[in-house]
């Protein structure tokens, strides 16, 4: 059943402001600052998944997850929410990952 109109963008905000709030974001500063200066090759899947690598197993496997949460349980209802892939990727990655010059 699809959640009550009030409660699903309560619920997807609770989650991206918790992933905001971390003091470490998931993506390690390290990994931000390769992909932010990688000279392209961020388009390339054997580069992300190197880095993705390089996360702290906790980091990736809490990545994983919310990675999968989104494909499997909120994507598919973007008729819905609104929320695309498109929409998904530009909601998280800034609660994913940021400078260490930004950190607080």
């Amino acid at each position: 059943p699809v959640p009550e109109k009030t409660e699903y963008p309560v619920n997807l905000d609770l989650i991206k402001r918790s992933l905001a709030d971390l003091r470490d974001p998931i993506m390690t500063y390290q990994v931000y600052e390769q992909l932010t200066h990688d000279n392209g090759r961020s388009n390339q899947v054997s580069y992300i998944k190197a880095l993705m690598q390089q996360l702290p197993l906790k980091n990736y496997v809490t990545l994983v997850y919310i990675f999968n949460f989104f494909i499997d349980e909120v994507i598919p209802l973007s008729d819905f929410n609104k929320m695309t892939y498109y929409n998904v990727a530009v909601v998280l990655a800034p609660c994913l990952m940021r400078s260490a010059k930004n950190a607080i």
